[in-house]
């Protein structure tokens, strides 16, 4: 194995619980989060204390070794092996709204863990990154999208991940809506009941089934029924400020369906309506008061690779 090899890994964003899908749904979207890692010699002890780290493109709270990248990397390079380098250095460079509901913390967990594997030098799987990075994330609704990219349902069961792809089409346009300030998992969970009525149960169950469904079979027009949820959305959407004012917006456009994007805030739209371009969303947009940019995406299919220099 070579002392010294570099790599850049490009992530892509996601949107999870897609609806009524909670922590089970997610989709990878195009706009990305590149991540270097740049190792030399090994450390003594097998002890990642002695790591020599350089951290290079991140905010100056994250530039430290609680940085969730390096966390993940020590993590799996002790699931992997316990071989650490004695120099790392860790760069990042995102398109990704940080603490917006976009998955840029599941891109840092999925770009470490994938590194940490490839400058190992040892053959593995994509099963095998998917499980560590379930391990450290907890629930595999955002890794599994940003690692095998597409639309996927995810599931974990006593420690092991379970999870497929599902086929949609390429043509599928969304919007993104993120405004100016963050919302934290956290939080966004707290606010979310302990018990829920049976019948919110049975509603999910349906309208879930009903979207993968439409999904599959491109038929847009049932998606605007079918993306309803009452398990976590009505809760969250109340801490996000301009929520409902933002869903009008969409409505007023006759959008094809609008939900929140993981735990929020960002509002995710499909809008099959060509008519209906990024301009005049972020022309609407721009009347509100808390700074919503509009973003125009596409389903990434390929997941994360190794990006080329």
């Amino acid at each position: 194995m070579k002392d010294n090899k570099e790599i850049v890994l490009r992530v892509p964003a996601t949107c999870a619980n897609i609806g009524p899908g909670f922590d089970s749904l997610g989709m990878a979207l195009n706009i990305y989060t590149d991540v270097s890692f740049e190792k030399s010699g090994m450390a003594p002890y097998n002890n990642p204390d002695n790591i020599e780290l350089e951290l290079t493109g991140f905010e100056s709270r994250y530039a430290n070794r609680e940085n969730l990248v390096y966390k993940s990397f020590v993590r799996a390079v002790n699931h992997i092996s316990g071989v650490f380098p004695q120099k790392l250095k860790i760069g990042i460079k995102s398109e990704v709204p940080v603490c917006r509901g976009l998955g840029s913390s599941a891109a840092c967990i999925v770009a470490a863990v994938k590194a940490a594997y490839e400058l190992s030098g040892k053959p593995y799987s994509d099963t095998e990154v998917l499980e560590v990075c379930n391990l450290i994330e907890g629930h595999p609704d955002n890794v599994t999208p940003a690692l095998m990219g597409g639309f996927t349902a995810a599931i974990q069961k006593d420690g092991q991940v379970f999870m497929s792809n599902i086929p949609v089409s390429k043509d599928l346009r969304f919007f993104a809506f993120v405004p100016d300030f963050s919302l934290s998992t956290e939080y966004s969970r707290s606010v979310l009941p302990q018990n829920v009525d049976f019948k919110d149960a049975v509603y999910n169950v349906s309208h879930v089934s009903l979207m993968i469904a439409a999904f599959v079979n491109s038929e847009f027009d049932i998606l605007k029924t079918a993306v309803s949820d009452r398990l976590h959305q009505k809760y969250r959407s109340k801490i996000i400020d301009e929520y409902e004012e933002v869903v009008n917006i969409c409505k007023g456009m006759s959008a094809t369906a609008t939900f929140l994007s993981g735990a929020g805030p960002t509002v995710m739209v499909i809008d099959q309506n060509l008519s209906n371009t990024l301009e005049i969303y972020q022309k609407k947009l721009s009347r509100l008061k808390r700074g919503w940019k509009a973003y125009e995406l596409k389903i990434d299919f390929q997941g994360t690779r190794i990006k080329e220099s």
